[in-house]
């Protein structure tokens, strides 16, 4: 009999992405199975439709049962359209398709209910998970075995290089700011308000030297991110334009370069300070989003939360 195993759909952008990749290694690990992983690629119109964490050059073991059963594939994805519009269509799919979906547990009782979930099937050899992973242990049980190395694209583009020799981008702390898609989730992940940036920055100000540093900030919407921001430290502050990487995975990793952060409610925001390896002074909002049921799990301890203000 076959090896039974864990099949992960890699959700969202980059950093949901990275939630679902480092959860499926540890969870695999600690109950000693094999895992895949399902890329679900998101509509074109999605801001973030070009998230790929396959442009990194980590290792992914992908489902190719999943991609080369076109009318299994089909089904499926007409499935994920109508998911969220019949009522009780979940628990005929979770039935179907063998899901289970994470609910905020920690990893320890989490893991504990897919293994259990495992060893119930009688028929699957795949146990099928969708789901965010949003607790950071899954990460940090990882952590002593990631080769940061290969978090690296795997063909680097013309601004992904130039970024890498930028002397703005060799000592900086990285102001974030999210936008575009979050204006139509403000009942849940929220739009952060001038207030939080500047509370966040004045703390970056009084806690790191005032020399040497520059402070750049990037973001989906920098026209946007000039509004939110004080003006008042505009002059503290490097807008760069047409600057940084397009492909989300290259400009994930030229944020990790920063040495201190002010994150945003992005995932993709928080994913940069935790690939940092020169870090120093990390600030988040708490809570993460607006929705304070939507939780990101175990900041780390040293991290400096700043209270959301959102618009």
């Amino acid at each position: 009999m076959r090896k039974k195993r864990l099949s992960i759909e890699l959700i969202g952008g980059i950093g949901n992405q990275l939630f679902c990749y480092f959860a499926g290694l540890a969870i695999a690990n600690k109950i000693n199975t094999e895992v895949e992983f399902v890329h679900n690629e998101l509509p074109l119109s999605h801001p973030q439709h070009d998230s790929l964490l396959s442009d990194l050059q980590i290792s992914i073991p992908w489902a190719k049962s999943m991609e080369e059963n076109t009318l299994r594939n089909l089904i499926r994805k007409k499935s994920d359209l109508v998911f969220y519009k019949i009522k009780h269509f979940g628990k005929l799919r979770d039935k179907y398709w063998g899901v289970y979906r994470e609910s905020k547990l920690g990893s320890n009782e989490e893991t504990f209910l897919i293994f259990s979930a495992l060893k119930k099937q009688r028929i699957r050899q795949t146990l099928k998970l969708i789901g965010h992973f949003q607790s950071l242990e899954y990460f940090f049980y990882c952590k002593t075995h990631i080769n940061y190395g290969l978090f690296y694209p795997k063909n680097p583009s013309r601004k992904f290089v130039l970024a890498q020799n930028n002397p703005n981008l060799q000592c900086f702390s990285l102001v974030h700011v999210r936008r575009t898609d979050f204006h139509n989730n403000r009942n849940t992940v929220g739009l952060l308000s001038e207030k939080y940036y500047e509370n966040a920055i004045n703390l970056l100000l009084e806690s790191t030297p005032k020399t040497g540093m520059q402070i750049i900030v990037v973001s989906d919407d920098l026209d946007e991110a000039k509004k939110v921001i004080p003006k008042k430290f505009h002059s503290y502050l490097n807008f760069l334009e047409n600057t940084l990487p397009d492909n989300p995975a290259e400009l994930l990793i030229t944020m990790s370069k920063a040495e201190n952060f002010i994150l945003s409610n992005s995932t993709f925001s928080l994913w940069s300070a935790l690939l940092a390896q020169n870090l120093g002074l990390v600030i988040y909002p708490e809570p993460f989003n607006f929705d304070a049921n939507i939780k990101i799990i175990n900041f780390p301890d040293s991290w400096l939360a700043v209270q959301s203000d959102f618009e």
